[in-house]
């Protein structure tokens, strides 16, 4: 096909006749628009070092036409001073702003074009929002632990989070396809409820309550009120976020300090529990009874600790905090691990949550990505 004058309204205009064919642009030379059966995309021919290559930019009925030229010019151009622009996508350093900006002045397209009032109350939710909370961080970077962080600072403003988790999951889709992310890279927001979570859904402890709960531990052990096997089950039920019954029930055959793992037995099967380095101070401080096989022995000889309950509430009412039951330590794990920065997905892994089956396709954490976890447990449990 000839060189022709691209409009937005020859390029919504061309429709496939049975041929593939690509509409050049006779204003940027190298940039058209590719006709096909699947649909048309806008495309670009450059050169670098003396080889041509052929990228597509995106779907011409999802892109605006004065985007794609722009984006094309600044590709050619960067392409004869031998920069290849495309060789990595830029999501470590593509910042959250600039891809919003870019997004909303493509016309915050997603199928169709916006309204401009519509743009101009994704900038302005952005500007007060968004951008102070993640605006400055590299795409790459955001996990859902900040897209939950984010949501959760709009408190009950229920219109602002659904508002604000549109627009985030709108940008990651668009950074992908103007190739500043891969389609391998996760999209934070997707997944994630706009729904204010309910108060009372999994209490946990704060940070003052884990230091007035860890120095009453402290004293009470020290004092032989409290056994060095319930003040052990107690510190690893926090600082590895395992199930009363799974460390109630832990076995020295289980546990492999040498390669800081734990295996336990829970609701979803057998799983590895990676652990920090304050958990297997814990599990060092426990004393190993000959002949018995629970790491956290109870007072009846070859059986494990029952009853923790009661004691539980004694050492809460030593520490002058409201009485929790076990489960508590599991859930203020969870939370600190989010809180301190862990990936959702390696605290999934590490605390074998009973949705696994539901997110079965995101859990892939390595061993490393799983001690992070746990290690940013830790860092609030210090004084246990």
């Amino acid at each position: 096909m000839p060189k022709v004058a691209l409009t937005q309204k020859v390029v919504d205009g061309l429709a496939f006749d049975g041929k593939k064919t690509i509409a050049w642009d006779a204003a940027t030379p190298g940039f058209g628009v590719f006709v096909g059966s699947r649909g048309k995309s806008f495309v670009v021919q450059r050169r670098i070092a003396g080889k041509e290559s052929r990228v597509v930019l995106g779907d011409a009925s999802a892109y605006k036409l004065a985007w794609a030229r722009a984006k094309a010019a600044e590709i050619i151009a960067q392409g004869k001073q031998g920069v290849d622009t495309l060789a990595k996508p830029a999501g470590a350093t593509m910042t959250f702003k600039a891809a919003c900006e870019e997004w909303i002045a493509i016309g915050g397209r997603g199928g169709r074009a916006r309204a401009d009032r519509t743009l101009a109350d994704y900038r302005d939710r952005c500007s007060r929002l968004v951008y102070p909370t993640i605006g400055d961080k590299a795409l790459k970077a955001i996990s859902r632990a900040d897209v939950n962080a984010l949501l959760t600072g709009l408190g009950d403003q229920h219109r602002n989070r659904s508002y604000v988790l549109t627009i985030v999951k709108a940008v990651f889709n668009f950074a992908v396809g103007a190739r500043y992310l891969t389609k391998a890279d996760e999209n934070p927001a997707v997944g994630i409820s706009a729904a204010q979570p309910k108060k009372d859904d999994k209490p946990v402890l704060t940070a003052d309550e884990i230091a007035a709960f860890g120095a009453a531990l402290a004293a009470m052990a020290g004092e032989n009120k409290v056994s060095p096997w319930l003040a052990g089950l107690l510190r690893v039920s926090l600082l590895a976020g395992l199930r009363p019954g799974e460390v109630q029930s832990l076995k020295w055959s289980n546990v492999d300090l040498s390669k800081r793992v734990v295996t336990v037995v829970g609701k979803t099967g057998e799983r590895k529990v990676q652990l920090s380095d304050a958990a297997i101070v814990a599990l060092e401080a426990v004393p190993r009874i000959e002949g018995v096989e629970w790491v956290f022995a109870g007072r009846v000889h070859g059986q494990h600790l029952v009853g923790v309950q009661k004691q539980l509430a004694r050492i809460c009412t030593r520490a002058g905090i409201k009485p929790f039951n076990p489960y508590m330590l599991r859930h203020t794990a969870a939370t600190m691990a989010l809180v301190g920065g862990a990936d959702v997905r390696a605290v999934q892994a590490l605390l074998g949550h009973g949705d696994l089956k539901t997110t079965a396709g995101y859990l892939h954490s390595t061993a490393k990505r799983q001690r992070a976890a746990a290690d940013a447990v830790a860092s609030f449990a210090k004084g246990v």
